[in-house]
């Protein structure tokens, strides 16, 4: 024990002294990293204080230039041309920049104001179990209106109202909420109409509460273009002291607990926690706070009003400013003090009477007002006192705020113009709009304009209105005339053009450039083209049209915008400019690819000249045309049936509107899965639309027929020249989806005149034409003298000639197979010319197809299954035909399998006939089952061949017996060979072999016997039944 003592101790000994070399060394490590970090550290530091140091007031110009010049590099790609570490760099002081851009504009804002403030940022507002997020900053009262407009509008991104309404009062009791809530059903309703603007005083009382409830309920359900704006006085406010931040700085992320006492019908002075902003107005003089939030309020609203309206508002209404309204609803003695500001201001003020004291005691005194005039009495201040005492039935009469409240109301005596009383049987919404005419319309004109803005008028009246207008004295102004011609007032437009306020072409511009959704606005578009019908082309010249279709390009819901930008031009929809004809020529490609067949481009190079940059004096051939497929490409479906009915060629236009928009699903589905899925009621529209045009071309080829059957065919085979010469009988037959039209009489005797050449003798015979035009059908009337020779050249003619020549050559190539020579015979000679023959008349056919490139043709040549047997047949023979002269016994064997080729092409002759054709498909479908079957089957004849081998001969034999007994003895068991002895077994083959000693004949042959029932029993029982039921 002692012995271990000892040695414990010495080991304690060295750990102590190896725990202090350890620590030596880590103090050292660390006096030297101290060291080098000194230098290092302060470099950084001043660097730091540099670089990372909030841009001054003076700077932010320079900042915003770097924040253009990022947005810049991502849209032009400049940015792939930095290598990693200038990624890197740009990237840190893109966040840093991002982190600060808030208090960069704030502190630039308040600077302007003289005033530094720790009082703005994010703030979120906590009631109950329930968080909302919302924008503040406290501002001075005496801070220019010109940088709240910059705050609110530019930093905190509130849209442009439309209208904005400043509420005012409280509820003094739960009775007065019924009129806060008479007008939340209407704030309601104009929030789904139009974007609104809110102010109210921030504060979390019941009247206030209910609207941001109303806003609230608005964001759930959709979004939210309108905005709620709280405006508090900053010494009134409760729990202030948590929005205050670092001077400069603010607060990234300020929490604010919400007072929310229920049973309290004022909760306070605690913010609202529905409002989206809050803007708090820091009072100098704690003594006139309701009269600073007054006049707060009516610079900061007059400022927005006119601040909006240059850049939105003028543009669009032609109004001088956006109309704003004060509504007091209830209030107190503060309410009272802060409308008589806003009156003294010449602002708006309506006042719902009987809503609570300070409505009631506004709308007595201005009431009393004109019957104490009619008495010349004079209203003195304790008039209004004791009018005030009264209606608020005051017990101290010594309160600081009666006589600013009498002094207030005293000055605004005057401003009664200004007040709009709402009375209890009013119509609040339709009051409120009334209101708002009142105090903005100064004519008729200005109503009018007003009643479109809040659509508070109906079409018929709105195209009355403006018809009186027109021969009126009052100037009509561009926003009327644009609002009379986009919403399709049909009298309204004609009656600008007849006195002179607006012209064809401008109408027909503003009509092409909408959606042309409503039927009233197709109605007034279609009877523009019907009064420059004759004119229409000098209208629609190239250039106009390629307008109309550049406006369309960025619109991903037409064909246009999905299939033309992202095909062709994906991200280089900047090189198409208006007049350079590009446009038009990549969409008259791909209206050329969707039609396919004969069709070729009809704004390519032939029609534009490249050589002038101006294509404003190029006008199209077919303009009617023209827009009948800018129609339908851009989806105006409705406005393509107007359209289609003023075609001369209604037939042949339904049947290329049925193409477009097949072609059209098709690309979509195999192009653009994703659009697809997203835009399943496009998809859904444009089959349907499909739909629409072949039943009305069908229609139209019914109708034709019953009215006279012979015109119709000759009307179905016209050649049309703004259809690239096609015929309708052209469209239908190349067309893949018309089924519905191709068993029609008047197609089915189309077909057959032509097949038979009855064509010609109805043509000779002169007899009248359906329609009185141009065209005519002289390129099938034929003299007497040249009648034969047309009749000989007619389908069926040719059609027998070629199958009784082709029933030759098979004759002629038999015989010669038949009897073959070593030498080579003239009837060799002959077959071979007929098949020279027959190849060039193949290589023909590929180079006269209409596709245009040559790759194209062969593949569509390609298509055809008989092309691919024709091209076998002649390779089959031309190898033959050379391997003849050394090889005669393999070239005669080649010819041999070449005569089936041959043969099987007959079949493409017999799929004429009614009897015969129908079933060539069904061969088709039946040799794929066939094949499947096989390869089924297949698999137990290999296992079974190779068992039955391997069982009979367990050593190698010849390679032909191998495969004789794998394969060919399994199949042909199938058919009754059964290979077997007299007694009906299977023999074991032990004589032909003897290397193998162990072979047992007797196990051998019961074994083999046995798999060859099962095997049968599975063929011939199971999977014969199988073929059968498949081929059922």
């Amino acid at each position: 024990p002692d012995a271990d003592v000892i040695s414990f101790v010495k080991m304690a000994q060295k750990a102590a002294q190896l725990g202090q070399r350890i620590g030596n060394r880590l103090v050292n490590v660390s006096q030297n990293v101290a060291r080098a970090a000194q230098p290092r550290l302060a470099t950084f530091w001043s660097y730091a204080k540099v670089e990372m140091k909030p841009a001054m007031p003076s700077e932010w110009p320079a900042v915003k230039k770097g924040f253009t010049s990022i947005a810049q590099s991502a849209v032009t790609g400049r940015f792939l041309d930095y290598n990693m570490r200038q990624v890197t760099q740009k990237a840190l002081v893109f966040v840093e920049m991002q982190e600060n851009s808030e208090r960069f504009f704030i502190n630039d804002i308040l600077n302007q104001a003289d005033f530094r403030s720790d009082t703005f940022g994010n703030v979120i507002l906590k009631q109950r179990n329930h968080d909302y997020t919302a924008k503040y900053i406290r501002v001075p009262d005496h801070i220019k209106p010109e940088h709240l407009y910059k705050l609110i509008h530019h930093h905190w991104q509130v849209l442009h109202p439309m209208l904005m309404l400043s509420i005012l009062g409280r509820y003094q009791d739960q009775s007065q909420s019924y009129w806060g809530n008479r007008f939340c059903q209407a704030l309601m309703q104009a929030l789904q109409d139009y974007t609104v603007l809110v102010i109210t005083d921030g504060s979390n009382h019941s009247l206030v509460n209910t609207i941001g409830r109303i806003f609230a309920k608005r964001r759930f359900q959709s979004y939210c273009k309108s905005s709620l704006l709280g405006i508090p006085i900053w010494q009134q406010l409760s729990n202030g002291q948590v929005l205050i931040g670092d001077n400069g700085i603010g607060m990234k992320s300020a929490v604010y607990n919400v007072e929310s006492d229920s049973s309290d019908i004022d909760q306070g002075n605690s913010l609202e926690p529905y409002h989206d902003n809050f803007v708090m107005v820091d009072v100098t003089n704690d003594g006139q706070q309701d009269e600073t939030r007054g006049n707060f309020l009516a610079s900061m609203i007059k400022q927005l009003s006119s601040s909006w309206a240059p850049e939105y508002w003028v543009q669009q209404t032609s109004l001088e400013s956006i109309p704003y309204l004060h509504i007091l609803i209830g209030g107190d003695l503060r309410d009272i003090i802060q409308t008589c500001r806003l009156l003294m201001s010449h602002q708006p003020v309506a006042i719902v009477d009987g809503s609570g004291p300070a409505a009631k005691l506004f709308c007595d005194i201005f009431s009393k007002r004109k019957f104490l005039q009619e008495i010349d009495s004079i209203v003195t201040e304790d008039d209004i006192s004791a009018l005030i005492i009264q209606e608020f039935h005051l017990t101290d009469i010594n309160n600081p705020l009666l006589p600013y409240c009498a002094n207030n109301i005293l000055s605004i005596l005057k401003k009664s113009s200004q007040v709009y009383i709402i009375k209890s049987n009013e119509n609040f919404e339709q009051r409120l709009y009334e209101i708002i005419c009142q105090a903005y319309a100064y004519d008729m004109s200005g109503k009018l304009k007003l009643q479109v803005l809040y659509n508070k008028i109906s079409h018929v009246e709105l195209d009355k209105a403006i018809c009186q207008l027109c021969w009126s004295t009052q100037i009509i102004d561009d926003f009327l005339k644009e609002t009379a011609v986009t919403q399709g007032c049909k009298s309204s437009v004609h009656a600008l053009l007849q006195s002179g306020h607006l012209t064809l072409s401008s109408a027909a511009d503003s009509l092409l450039q909408t959606k042309l959704e409503s039927d009233h606005v197709i109605d007034t578009l279609s009877s523009l083209i019907d009064i420059m019908s004759h004119d229409l082309s000098q209208y629609l010249t190239l250039r106009r049209l390629e307008a109309i279709y550049h406006q369309s390009l960025n619109d991903l819901k037409t064909f246009v915008g999905i299939y033309v930008h992202d095909s062709l031009v994906h991200g280089k929809d900047s090189k198409y400019q208006i007049g350079d004809g590009q446009l038009l020529h990549d969409i008259g490609y791909q209206i050329a690819h969707l039609l396919g067949h004969h069709f070729q481009n009809q704004y390519d190079d032939q029609v534009i000249d490249r050589s002038n940059s101006d294509i404003t004096t190029f006008y199209p051939r077919w303009p009617m045309r023209d827009l009948y497929i800018w129609s339908i490409l851009t989806g105006r479906y409705q406005f393509s049936i107007t359209i289609w009915k003023r075609l001369d060629h209604p037939l042949a236009a339904a049947i290329v509107a049925s193409r477009l928009l097949q072609s059209l699903s098709l690309d979509l589905h195999r192009k653009y899965p994703q659009f697809c899925q997203e835009h399943p009621r496009k998809l859904e529209l444009i089959e349907k639309t499909n739909r629409m045009y072949q039943q009305l071309a069908l229609q139209i080829m019914n109708e034709m027929y019953s009215n006279h059957p012979k015109h119709s065919v000759l009307d179905l085979l016209q050649q049309i020249p703004e259809w690239g010469q096609a015929s309708a009988f052209s469209l239908i037959f190349t067309s893949k989806t018309t089924d519905d039209l191709v068993v029609d009489n008047c197609y089915y005797n189309a077909l057959l005149w032509q097949w038979n050449g009855d064509l010609l003798k109805r043509s000779e015979s002169k007899e009248p034409q359906m329609r009185n035009d141009n065209e005519s059908y002289t390129d099938v009337v034929v003299s007497r003298q040249n009648y034969w020779l047309h009749r000989c050249s007619t389908p069926q003619i040719l059609f027998t000639t070629n199958f009784i020549l082709y029933v030759l050559f098979l004759v002629l190539y038999s015989s010669f197979l038949l009897n073959f020579n070593a030498v080579r015979s003239p009837v060799e000679i002959a077959i071979a010319i007929w098949i020279a023959a027959f190849t060039l008349d193949k290589i023909q056919q590929i180079f006269i197809s209409t596709i245009e490139n040559d790759d194209s043709k062969l593949k569509h040549w390609l298509s055809n299954i008989w092309n691919i047997l024709d091209v076998t047949a002649i390779s089959i023979f031309i190898v033959a035909f050379i391997i003849r002269n050394w090889y005669i016994e393999e070239g005669r064997i080649i010819y041999g399998l070449d005569f089936i080729f041959f043969t099987v092409r007959l079949l493409q002759i017999f799929s004429i006939w009614p009897t015969h054709g129908p079933k060539l498909p069904m061969i088709g479908k039946l040799i794929g089952d066939l094949i499947s079957f096989l390869a089924i089957m297949l698999v137990f004849i290999i296992g079974f061949g190779v068992c039955y081998h391997a069982i009979l001969y367990p050593t190698m034999t010849s390679a032909l017996v191998m495969i004789q007994d794998i394969f060919i003895v399994p199949y042909y068991r199938l058919y009754g060979e059964l290979f077997i002895n007299d007694q009906g077994f299977i023999e074991c083959q032990k004589h032909n072999f003897t290397t193998y000693a162990h072979y047992n004949c007797e196990a051998v042959r019961i074994v083999v016997n046995i798999v060859a029932i099962i095997y049968l029993i599975i063929t011939v029982i199971l999977l014969l039944n199988l073929l059968i039921a498949i081929m059922r």
